[in-house]
């Protein structure tokens, strides 16, 4: 099974027996990514992804901490190229930075605390001030959390201390987006709850101050995991698409003032496939 990047544009993850995988091109150079148990594996191209004779740049390993479990890229240090921002669960809190030196290699990890173990990540300029921020869902052990964290950008490519704020239970997907168009990026959450037992998205407006509004959490059905934020019909209006573990797809529409109580449920997929961290991607599949 032979992987090769081949778009500047695009980013596909799998969550199966190993915990991540990420695919991107990166300064032009086609690069491979295995997250494993607390690694990161650079391969080089035109290798396959399993291969034993496995090449990485520089070490080729960035240890990242235990358990990774989410991740984006961003230019988070303005210099042109992607960094990877990951979100790390299971007795390891907070996110992970690895910055891009511009050539394919990354620099040392840099870690940043939240108060529990996380299980998603979002990336934006929460504070409008030219450098991309990260927020983190913080699941916490088995699901007991309710918070999630945002962490500002110092405008060097750092961050300050974690900025908590309360959610439903066991948030464990992220979707940072502008939900009521006053160009300010807002977030929503979904909760997962303790053992899959939430039934809520919780939506933080941007209070326009480098932080958030108190959150307003709708219902979801049952067990919400990943949340994406997307117009499905055509309002100008973002609204979330939901993937829960009960086998069903969730849409909130938005009607504008932050309100996102207008839901309409569908059956998806089979038990074997959609209880295993699932997820959902949007796209335009029949090109109208």
């Amino acid at each position: 099974m032979n992987l090769k990047a081949r778009n500047n544009y695009k980013l596909i993850t799998a969550k199966y027996f190993v915990t991540k995988f990420i695919i991107r091109l990166l300064n032009w150079s086609t690069v491979f990514g295995l997250f494993l148990f607390g690694d990161v594996l650079f391969g080089q191209s035109n290798r396959a992804l399993f291969d034993s004779t496995w090449y990485g740049f520089n070490s080729g390993t960035f240890t990242n901490g235990r358990y990774p479990v989410s991740m984006r890229m961003a230019d988070i240090d303005n210099d042109g190229d992607m960094d990877v921002v990951i979100a790390k669960n299971t007795w390891s809190d907070g996110f992970t930075l690895l910055k891009n030196e511009g050539d394919g290699f990354f620099q040392q990890p840099e870690h940043y605390l939240s108060p529990e173990p996380t299980e998603d990540v979002a990336t934006a300029d929460f504070d409008q001030d030219g450098w991309i921020d990260v927020a983190v869902a913080n699941y916490g052990l088995f699901g007991f959390s309710t918070t999630i964290s945002l962490f500002l950008n110092q405008g060097s490519g750092g961050f300050g201390t974690a900025q908590n704020y309360s959610v439903g239970e066991g948030p464990a997907g992220l979707a940072a987006a502008d939900f009521n168009s006053d160009g300010s990026p807002d977030l929503a959450v979904a909760n997962f709850g303790y053992l899959g037992q939430g039934d809520s998205i919780s939506v933080l407006l941007n209070d326009g101050n480098g932080g958030f509004q108190p959150s307003i959490n709708f219902f979801a059905s049952s067990s919400p995991y990943k949340v994406v934020a997307k117009d499905v019909d055509g309002d100008t209006l973002l609204d979330l698409i939901v993937a829960n573990e009960n086998q069903k797809l969730n849409i909130l529409f938005n009607s504008g003032g932050n309100d996102f109580s207008n839901r309409t449920e569908y059956n998806v997929l089979s038990q074997w496939a959609s209880d295993f961290y699932p997820n959902v991607v949007v796209a335009d599949m029949d090109n109208d």
